[in-house]
């Protein structure tokens, strides 16, 4: 009988482009999730850095010299001028990251609550939406749970929910008691039960400085009960909250306001050093770094944000951990938006906010496909009639370059005769693995984006070829089977 080939892609669409896209809810290796907020840092000094009309006295405000302040961090091109001013966002983030947020580029992200300051800003980001009621920073308790107050429901996480901010509206804003949540904000002065020599000088550090901003401490002075949070109770779910940025802006101090960016960007990298150093958080960490609202441009609305101010609604995301792809700065992509990181928080410790609060936006893609871009990848059966021997040519991977666009096919030797491809999730890692049937059947279990360990048969030695179908999450059921002639093409 004359050698027949088809190509046998009845992964159909279904199958083959919902294969190697990161399941909504989960995320493959992240055990532990950051959100670090660095309050209304605009995504102008993000990408571009200093701004040069700014660096003097008269519309920067600035205090110190203009001829240091250019030292520091003026630098000849953009590049340049936001590495200075973010080495480790520059340096380490968005190479081994995505950071969204650069207009100029094609990428936009926003915040939706319509308001652009920092109670709707925290609580779109925290509930996955805006609250159309909350429109003053005055507003009291939160009557919305967060993500966070929802994931400590769980008993993996009880207990191990923190929330760390210099600003004392956050106990409304995570309702503290309501929340129940691990709580360090504002002037409230850390306690311990067994105080030692350096936590009682904390404690009175706290108590005795004088409140040059009675809502809230130096950024610096809660990075140390942070640090030491970290160490020794070891959170699963962490929020932090900076305020600095936000509060030197307002007083038109441009000098500061680039001083405080700068220490943002060491405090951040100080924790990422001490968590990597910790077996606990060592490769099972992501980090989501970015702000609560914009602000105004020129020479004189970078002061302000809200309504009145044009550009505040546009904000900046950044992600670092061991699911998401290294992409860098992104380009030319969808908008995300500050809503959807309640359900990326969720997703990448496994769990699915989005679906048990449907007013949640859904999670940014991106950061938690296995290809890193939002598009869908193909896998794709290639068989032979009759059947062949096992050979590289059963099973092709093709993973998304973009819209439209794939990389050459990754070959995995699959059998006698593939016929029938499906996929699901099967060991709940949040990578979906694949089964394919001829005259057994096979299981492919997908171990990172587009690679998969050697088949697992799971029954061999039959006469007829089982269908395949991936009816709901987490199973693959076998359908009815074919038993013609081994020489005769199936549909």
């Amino acid at each position: 009988m004359m050698r027949r080939s088809y190509r046998a892609i009845r992964i159909i669409a279904a199958g083959a482009a919902w294969l190697l896209c990161a399941s909504a809810a989960f995320a493959a290796k992240t055990q532990n999730v950051v959100l670090i907020v660095s309050d209304g840092l605009r995504w102008q000094e993000i990408f571009t850095g200093a701004e040069e009309d700014l660096l003097n006295d008269t519309t920067g405000g600035s205090w110190l010299p203009e001829e240091d302040l250019r030292k520091r961090y003026w630098r000849a091109s953009e590049s340049e001028r936001r590495a200075a001013l973010f080495p480790f966002l520059w340096g380490t983030v968005a190479k081994r990251g995505q950071i969204f947020g650069n207009q100029a580029v094609g990428s936009v992200a926003q915040v939706i609550n319509g308001m652009a300051f920092s109670y709707p800003g925290y609580n779109e980001m925290a509930t996955g939406f805006p609250n159309p009621a909350i429109d003053r920073n005055e507003f009291g308790p939160n009557p919305n749970p967060t993500v966070f107050e929802w994931l400590n429901k769980f008993d993996e996480f009880k207990g191990r929910v923190a929330i760390y901010g210099t600003w004392n509206a956050f106990d409304e804003i995570f309702n503290k008691k309501r929340s129940g949540l691990v709580m360090q904000t504002g002037w409230t002065a850390p306690k311990k039960p067994h105080e030692s020599a350096s936590d009682a000088l904390l404690r009175r550090v706290y108590e005795t400085l004088t409140e040059v901003d009675e809502e809230g401490p130096p950024d610096a002075l809660l990075q140390i009960p942070l640090l030491d949070y970290v160490v020794t109770a070891k959170p699963r779910v962490l929020f932090v909250g900076y305020g600095e940025t936000d509060d030197w802006a307002h007083q038109g101090r441009y000098d500061l306001v680039l001083d405080s960016a700068h220490r943002f960007d060491f405090f951040v990298k100080q924790l990422w050093d001490t968590m990597q150093a910790m077996p606990e958080y060592r490769d099972k960490t992501t980090f989501i770094i970015t702000t609560d609202h914009g602000r105004g441009s020129g020479l004189t609305e970078w002061k302000e944000h809200g309504v009145e101010e044009k550009g505040s609604e546009n904000i900046w995301i950044a992600v670092i951990g061991p699911d998401t792809a290294p992409l860098g700065e992104r380009n030319h992509v969808a908008p995300v938006t500050q809503a959807q990181i309640a359900a990326t928080v969720a997703a990448f410790v496994g769990k699915d906010y989005h679906a048990a609060v449907p007013r949640a936006a859904e999670p940014i893609a991106p950061v938690l496909e296995s290809t890193g871009n939002g598009f869908a990848s193909i896998v794709a059966l290639n068989a032979l009639q009759p059947d062949q021997t096992l050979g590289p040519d059963n099973l092709k991977v093709y993973l998304s370059n973009g819209a439209g666009a794939f990389a050459l096919p990754a070959y995995v030797a699959d059998g006698i005769g593939p016929l029938y491809l499906a996929s699901a999730d099967l060991n709940h890692d949040g990578l979906p693995d694949l089964v394919s049937a001829d005259y057994g059947v096979s299981l492919f279990l997908q171990t990172s984006a587009g690679v998969f360990a050697p088949p697992v048969s799971l029954y061999s030695g039959g006469a007829c070829r089982p269908s395949l179908s991936a009816p709901e999450k987490g199973y693959i059921r076998l359908g009815p089977a074919y038993c013609g002639p081994t020489n005769q093409l199936t549909n």
